[in-house]
């Protein structure tokens, strides 16, 4: 069956790895927006009984930031901030917010606070498609230099994001 996904993993040397059927490829882009409609029905459904379920809340705005809802991300991310002023992954989750927007002042100033906090996936900020616009900005290799000095002096209890 061509719709069924399959993983063969080779033996040899050679030619190690996983393959999947090309169709599933095809239809990626089509699994990823069913997806994210499914998890922003589940967090608003769970939401409107409790409107201060964080994890709820995190869903949500992951989802509608892969819907392109950026404006109502931003709404949500700052409810979880409110929510979690302490947490670095919420202010993370701010800046990118911010960032998608072209808010790249208050998207620094948000990563600033997410690492003065803790936040510490320099791999993930390096690459995450959500700081586009802050990796372009010239403030952000400055930025990274102090990150990873602050980093270096108080490196965090365990990996966070």
């Amino acid at each position: 069956m061509a719709d069924i996904l399959y993983c063969r993993m080779s033996m040899t040397d050679s030619n190690p790895g996983v393959w999947f059927d090309p169709g599933i490829d095809e239809r990626a882009d089509d699994w990823q927006r069913l997806l994210a409609d499914f998890e922003v029905g589940v967090s608003r459904a769970v939401l409107s009984g409790h409107p201060d379920h964080v994890l709820a809340l995190q869903m949500l705005g992951a989802a509608l930031t892969r819907r392109g809802q950026h404006d109502e991300a931003l709404v949500v991310d700052r409810r979880s901030v409110r929510l979690l002023p302490g947490d670095p992954v919420a202010h993370y989750n701010l800046a990118c917010s911010l960032s998608n927007l072209g808010r790249v002042d208050d998207a620094f100033r948000s990563l600033e606070r997410a690492f003065d906090l803790g936040y510490r996936d320099f791999r993930f900020l390096c690459e995450d498609p959500d700081l586009e616009s802050v990796r372009r900005d010239p403030r952000f290799k400055a930025f990274l230099d102090r990150a990873v000095a602050i980093a270096k002096d108080d490196p965090p209890e365990g990996r966070r994001a």
